[in-house]
């Protein structure tokens, strides 16, 4: 969660989460959709550096074109999700999840 402090991100939330297919979701705000993908560089260059690579991005780079609203990073046991303001909103992931155990 530093590493998405640092570069500006909001709302930076951790869910723990049980009987689901990942332990935690991070959900974290960003500024515009700039900034957004620039949040989801940050955060596969710091996770590389430190040793752990990302089992699949949805949204970024790579393949298809990138999302305006959304950026997920599957890490596994924790699932990082990058949203726009707008995109937190629509997707409302922290109502989702809150009343989870």
């Amino acid at each position: 969660m530093k590493i998405l402090d640092d570069q500006k991100a909001t709302e930076i939330r951790h869910i723990l989460l049980t009987n689901h297919v990942a332990d935690a979701f991070i959900i974290a705000t960003a500024a515009g959709t700039r900034h957004l993908h620039s949040l989801a560089d940050h955060l596969l260059e710091k996770m590389r550096e430190a040793g752990t690579a990302a089992h699949h991005v949805e949204g970024h780079g790579g393949s298809g074109s990138p999302s305006e609203r959304w950026v997920l990073v599957d890490y596994l046991g924790v699932v990082v999700h990058l949203f726009t303001e707008e995109g937190r909103r629509f997707y409302a992931l922290d109502r989702l999840f809150e009343s989870t155990p």
